[in-house]
């Protein structure tokens, strides 16, 4: 038989430094680093409405999704320390997140070393049950007190929708209920709680509705983005309504899904030959 060669794959090479690093190797203070300056090189992004936001962002959700639901994980808490020791300037957080807490322990510790003041750092975060009354202001609030700051530099709708209003509503419904989250925010920037506002995963028709009528525009739109998902058309709009399009790409996700092959074999074996196992013994432990 034939032994069919599995043709490479191309896979995303980032470094994972700052989102990985293990606590036997931690990352000296702020004191000893002698306050290290932001991330070199990389320009901030101008916020539509005013203001800056730096245009790479520690992502606070992904790798430790819920993981632990009392709030108290110690690794978490050493990442984004080291991430901040070594120079990272915005943190991305949500409410959907269940990280909060301790992301607020790491940046409370941080300043505390003296290697930056509250407005050096960039504190993003995201509404999830954004469709009930109310629910934008109260989901400020709980950010405010679990990240240790008296204010957020953005604030975001995560998304256009809910899992348990949205069911059931028509489209006309569901954009009267965005409008009034939004007007929520605006309330909340008035109120100096919020420096800047924005939405997250929205499409180019759910804008439309939102820039209508909105007193604030968006600041930003912040969406997945990479070679797989460019989104051509919704960063065309965004472009042209003045609202900033930072992008999300999971590192952890990212290097562990390869790139379609570029270059595929033409003439697959259609015979991989015989199974060398046709009866294989089940494992009696299947979840270690």
């Amino acid at each position: 038989t034939r032994t069919r060669t599995r043709a490479p794959t191309r896979t995303l090479a980032l470094a994972l430094t700052l989102t990985l690093a293990p606590t036997a190797t931690r990352i000296p203070t702020a004191a000893a680093l002698g306050a290290a300056p932001p991330a070199a090189g990389v320009r901030d992004f101008e916020l539509a409405g005013g203001g800056k936001a730096p245009r790479v962002a520690f992502g606070t959700g992904t790798n430790w999704f819920r993981r632990d639901a009392k709030g108290n994980d110690a690794l978490l808490r050493d990442c984004v320390l080291d991430a901040l020791r070594c120079g990272v300037r915005h943190l991305d957080c949500a409410e959907m997140y269940g990280t909060e807490g301790d992301v607020g322990r790491a940046l409370e510790a941080f300043l505390a070393e003296g290697g930056a003041k509250r407005e050096d750092v960039f504190v993003a975060s995201k509404a999830w049950d954004c469709l009930k009354a109310g629910n934008v202001t109260a989901g400020v609030e709980a950010s405010l007190r679990a990240l240790r700051v008296d204010y957020l530099d953005l604030y975001l709708l995560h998304a256009p929708f809910l899992l348990d209003d949205g069911r059931g509503l028509s489209d006309r419904q569901i954009a009267a209920k965005v409008m009034a989250a939004w007007g929520e925010l605006e309330a909340l920037v008035d109120a100096g709680k919020v420096r800047a506002i924005g939405v997250s995963n929205f499409r180019t028709a759910d804008l439309e509705v939102l820039c209508g009528g909105a007193r604030i525009p968006p600041a930003v739109n912040q969406v997945e983005g990479h070679p797989q998902l460019p989104q051509p058309r919704l960063r065309a709009y965004c472009a042209g309504r003045g609202t900033d399009r930072p992008e999300t790409l999971t590192l952890a996700l990212a290097l562990r899904t390869p790139f379609p092959d570029p270059n595929p074999n033409p003439n697959p074996d259609p015979d991989p030959g015989p199974n060398p196992n046709p009866n294989p013994t089940p494992n009696p432990n299947p979840n270690p």
